[in-house]
């Protein structure tokens, strides 16, 4: 599993679970189906001095490259972090949990903020689902609460 983070707002935001997105690869196992529980370590590393099991050389080869590039720029990640679901790139994949959503559209609005980025708008692509929800709240609280 690999982090990647937004390296200007990494400090400021560790204490709220950091500015990055997690990035996934099959189990060994071959196991490539990514639920919303984060999976536990793969594989065991070794102590000082130890070389590495041929299986952990094996995966570090095939699924770093994929992994450290994952994320393309700061809008990148700020996409991945409005994504509704498990983002797919060739054999490695982003992590988002569905019960982290409003997490996720926070630090994508900090991010938007942060860098000028009028594309992700302060979160439209993932708010834009809930245009109109606001007067339908307003609408049923009228309705079941007349004055």
């Amino acid at each position: 599993m690999v982090h990647t983070y937004e390296a200007a707002l990494r400090d400021r935001m560790e204490s709220l679970g950091g500015m990055s997105v997690r990035i996934d690869h099959p189990t060994p196992s071959g196991d490539a189906n990514p639920t919303n529980l984060p999976l536990g370590a793969c594989y065991a590393w070794p102590a000082s001095g130890t070389p590495l099991a041929p299986e952990v050389t094996a995966a570090v080869t095939q699924y770093g490259p994929p992994s450290l590039g994952f994320v393309r720029d700061r809008h990148d990640l700020g996409m991945l972090l409005l994504a509704d679901a498990h983002v797919h790139r060739g054999s490695v994949w982003s992590f988002a949990p569905t019960n982290n959503e409003p997490a996720r559209l926070t630090k994508a609005i900090l991010l938007a903020r942060h860098s000028g980025d009028q594309d992700l708008g302060g979160g439209r692509p993932f708010v834009a689902g809930f245009e109109g929800a606001e007067e339908d709240v307003n609408s049923a609280d009228r309705s079941s609460n007349p004055r």
